[in-house]
């Protein structure tokens, strides 16, 4: 998708066979080929939704509006490349079924929770997923603000898409000049006039004119809603120590601007693979509701794959909705 890019193809057929062929090649052969295979659906059947531009906006790194201190700036420690082993085990299993949720979500074969199951469950991030091209399904209502923090490693932008449950799209172009982290919140006109569910795909794209490859993306933080977004709701997240023994305890930490009602703290194997950020959820771990202000101290065990992990914290308002979904600068690396 490039940054021109304005609309997205839908289809609401049956998946066809050539669609499942595809699939299975996929899950067989990897990334290169998967995205070689999902071409071969172009001829899928198309309709398209109502897009609304947004103008342009820059990442800046200001005091948020609650909890009195300014944004947070940790960059943490950087994750590095898979072992050949972790790439044969993890990698590719990892790339492959990102790429079908990406596939699912540009043609809206993307199963988009329903509002309530929101309320009750928080915001849902896939199992597998890239940082490069995040996509999470969360709650928008009328005159919500959205939030995201992140550091992009080279030239490049951001691309954003936020596609509610009623088939409208809000597309933006993101930006980040700042030497680390920077925080960019938008105020989508025109968003439905009761609460919905909708999917949120943040991108990484390379400066326009260019063909070559998307910069590095680090994620801190995405949030929306007016009591998840001030700056990000969930920052100062530690998470300890910098090495981890199967079976022992990590410590975290984080702090809360807001009232949650519901808190999961998730162990995510990471590693980079292609100088993109890759995920995998390894491990949920329900916490207890955190008040606004709050300094939370927990523990959760140590258990999964061998190799890096990064602790991802989702909390939710279950009232109102707001949700914010945060990943920790600090990275544990699990051995045997």
């Amino acid at each position: 998708m490039s940054p021109n890019s304005l609309s997205f193809i839908s289809s609401r057929s049956s998946l066809p066979v050539r669609f499942i062929s595809a699939l299975s090649t996929v899950l067989l052969l990897g990334p290169y080929t998967a995205s070689q295979a999902l071409q071969n659906t172009s001829d899928l059947p198309q309709q398209s939704t109502h897009v609304r531009p947004l103008p342009p906006a820059s990442a800046q790194q200001t005091p948020t509006r609650t909890g009195g201190h300014n944004a947070d700036t940790n960059e943490g420690r950087p994750v590095s490349g898979m072992s050949d082993g972790e790439k044969a085990a993890i990698g590719v299993g990892i790339a492959a079924a990102a790429g079908l949720t990406i596939w699912a979500v540009h043609h809206h074969e993307h199963a988009l929770p329903n509002s309530e199951d929101l309320l009750k469950n928080g915001p849902k991030v896939p199992q597998n997923v890239s940082m490069s091209h995040l996509i999470v399904d969360g709650l928008i209502g009328p005159g919500w603000p959205v939030g995201l923090d992140f550091e992009l490693g080279g030239p490049g932008t951001v691309l954003l898409d936020i596609t509610t449950a009623d088939k409208v799209q809000y597309h933006q172009v993101l930006s980040n000049n700042l030497k680390g982290r920077g925080i960019t919140i938008s105020y989508p006109d025109g968003l439905p006039d009761k609460l919905q569910s909708a999917t949120f795909d943040v991108q990484a794209a390379p400066p326009s004119g260019s063909s070559g490859p998307p910069p590095n993306m680090r994620v801190y933080g995405m949030a929306a809603g007016p009591k998840a977004v001030g700056s990000i709701a969930i920052d100062q997240i530690t998470f300890g120590p910098a090495q981890l023994k199967m079976k022992e305890n990590a410590q975290f930490n984080f702090h809360s601007h807001s009232d949650f009602s519901s808190v999961r703290a998730d162990f995510m194997w990471t590693g980079l693979k292609d100088n993109q950020i890759e995920m995998k959820q390894e491990s949920e771990t329900q916490l207890s509701p955190v008040a606004s202000n709050e300094h939370a101290q927990e523990s959760l065990q140590g258990k999964g794959s061998v190799g890096q992990h990064l602790l991802q914290i989702r909390a939710w308002r279950g009232n109102s909705g707001d949700w914010v979904v945060a990943w920790s600068p600090d990275v544990v690396n699990l051995t045997k």
